[in-house]
């Protein structure tokens, strides 16, 4: 049984999934925090809105980001990473080909399940800045091209959402 509550970390200290102890304010628990804090929110576009097209690609993504903390946790660099890239590629792509192509800047709103894929996108491009800032060297360059795809499909989700709102949403 797993305990909820272990005491271990009221002094501001806490484990990394490798075992070392490390301040809570360490680079690899803000950077961890912030990629459950972007798979969060995610989770409140998943269950804001139920689109065929779209479920599964975000629920793919939420399982990298879980793979991404793990790996930052374990210092190592992301198993299949180019793949993991091409998948963000291709459906960026899928999702592109349905839309007029962009001829301005494009406000963040629209329908809710839109405006929610807005407010992804610019939490993941917020916690890509933080990935270029904080230094984790042996995965850096992974997250944060994996990140910068990210927000690029969550843009283009946003779009195809509220592009496809008549036949999905009231």
């Amino acid at each position: 049984m797993v305990r909820i509550y272990t005491k271990e970390g009221d002094k501001g200290f806490t484990k990394l999934a490798n075992g070392y102890e490390v301040p809570k304010g360490h680079n690899v628990i803000e950077m961890c925090g912030s990629l459950d804090e972007l798979s969060s929110y995610l989770g409140v576009v998943l269950s804001s809105h139920y689109h065929p097209d779209t479920y599964t690609v975000l629920y793919t993504i939420q399982t990298d980001l879980f793979h991404f903390m793990q790996t930052i946790q374990e210092e190592r660099a992301m198993d299949k990473f180019d793949e993991r890239v091409a998948y963000l590629e291709s459906q960026i792509n899928h999702f592109d080909s349905y839309l007029e192509p962009l001829e301005g800047f494009l406000m963040p709103n629209g329908s809710k399940p839109a405006a929610d894929c807005h407010y992804a996108r610019a939490v993941c491009r917020r916690v890509e800045r933080l990935a270029t800032k904080l230094f984790l060297v042996k995965i850096n360059a992974q997250l944060s091209m994996y990140l910068n795809r990210l927000g690029d499909l969550l843009f283009v989700l946003a779009r195809y959402l509220n592009h496809d709102k008549e036949r999905y949403f009231d």
